[in-house]
């Protein structure tokens, strides 16, 4: 990772993280920001599987199951992924 995409990434953190907590009252805009958290890892599978992890929890917070099965097959999947490219770089 170059130091440009790992400020891009840590600015993404922060201003993400800074409107999770100015919108934690609001479900869909605080999964919204959650979401954008977890798709700057798309290049760290272990750290973008973490935030859907933790966007599952949340909707288990609020009841909502369906979504709360959408993310964690959605981890699987991310989880599954990293499984394939480590088995296929050996």
């Amino acid at each position: 990772m170059e130091v440009k995409d790992l400020t891009k990434c840590i600015r993404t953190v922060l201003m993400a993280t800074s409107r999770m907590k100015e919108h934690r009252n609001n479900p869909e805009m605080y999964i919204d920001l959650q979401y954008s958290l977890a798709k700057s890892y798309t290049s760290t599978p272990e750290l973008r599987k973490t935030w859907l992890e933790s966007m599952a929890r949340y909707h288990v917070t609020n009841g909502n199951y369906s979504e709360v099965s959408f993310w964690v097959v959605y981890s699987r999947v991310v989880q599954l992924l990293l499984l394939l490219m480590q088995t296929l770089s050996k």
